[in-house]
């Protein structure tokens, strides 16, 4: 850090950091991993020495568990966007397009060895998702009725993923990881929450968005952020990122990301009401 003139004296620590500490100077940007986020750590150490994206702050340097990159300059999507007219939100979604179908072009093995996957896919979605259905059955965490209606339209549907490709996926891509410079170019961040799974799983996050966007905001921000200004994301999305949407049951696949997601969430927060309400718009299968 010497070489860039940088100290902990002339950083200060942010509080936007969840599983890291992030500290934050005039030029630079400090993140320093946590003792049990290795892998993090060398996903995305991996990710900027290897592939070196326009659409991501410079890495300027690296040392045991901290990595210290560019600061840009900007404001983030997430407050912008409730300003933006509809015009201004479409050009973000192209921007955002292009960067989560840059990221699936990137050869992902040479990240395999820290980021897990299985394949098939489908298999392993289903045993993850049945793992997590039966936690939540015994444990009273989930509604009944709600648990075996999820359940079921995994079983029926779950042949979606038959022979499936797998890519590198953005699979976080909500709009706190996303900076808007001065210029109005976008610069995605956060390359530790990355998966080798189907291109598609990049829309499940964009689906929880329509229901919920205030799940990704700071609970000051709750009041100002409205369903109705996120409606057309995913229109957005299939005109700038059409490979996204070729499956014929894409659909389906998504509810199916979302099941899951919404199971990871329930067995750490037991009849949380937020994830029970999505799977039961989920199941209507009339989001999007």
């Amino acid at each position: 850090m010497e070489a860039h003139h940088l100290s902990y004296q002339t950083l200060h620590l942010s509080n936007i950091g969840f599983r890291n500490q992030i500290w934050i100077g005039d030029t630079a940007i400090l993140k320093v991993y946590g003792e049990n986020n290795q892998n993090g750590y060398a996903l995305e150490s991996w990710f900027y020495e290897t592939v070196h994206p326009d659409y991501a702050p410079k890495l300027l340097g690296k040392g045991k568990m901290w990595i210290l990159l560019e600061r840009i300059s900007g404001e983030g999507l997430f407050r912008l966007w409730r300003t933006y007219t509809d015009a201004q939100r479409e050009d973000a979604v192209r921007q955002i397009a292009a960067i989560a179908c840059a990221i699936n072009h990137v050869p992902w093995e040479g990240a395999a060895a820290f980021l897990p996957h299985s394949e098939p896919y489908g298999a392993a979605l289903l045993d993850c998702i049945r793992t997590r259905y039966h936690i939540l059955v015994k444990n009273n965490w989930i509604k009944p009725e709600l648990a075996a209606q999820a359940y079921q339209y995994v079983q029926q549907n779950i042949g979606v993923f038959d022979d499936e490709k797998l890519y590198l996926v953005y699979n976080d891509l909500h709009f706190d990881n996303l900076i808007v410079r001065d210029d109005g170019k976008i610069f995605l961040l956060d390359y530790e929450m990355m998966a080798i799974a189907p291109k598609d799983l990049v829309l499940d996050v964009w689906q929880r968005m329509l229901i919920h966007p205030f799940t990704y905001a700071n609970e000051e921000d709750h009041p100002l952020t409205k369903p109705e200004d996120y409606s057309k994301l995913l229109c957005w999305m299939q005109k700038y990122a059409p490979e996204l949407f070729m499956h014929p049951d894409v659909r389906k696949r998504v509810i199916l990301y979302g099941i899951q997601y919404e199971f990871d969430i329930l067995c750490e927060f037991p009849l949380a009401e937020g994830p029970m309400e999505r799977i039961a718009i989920y199941l209507k299968n009339a989001l999007w």
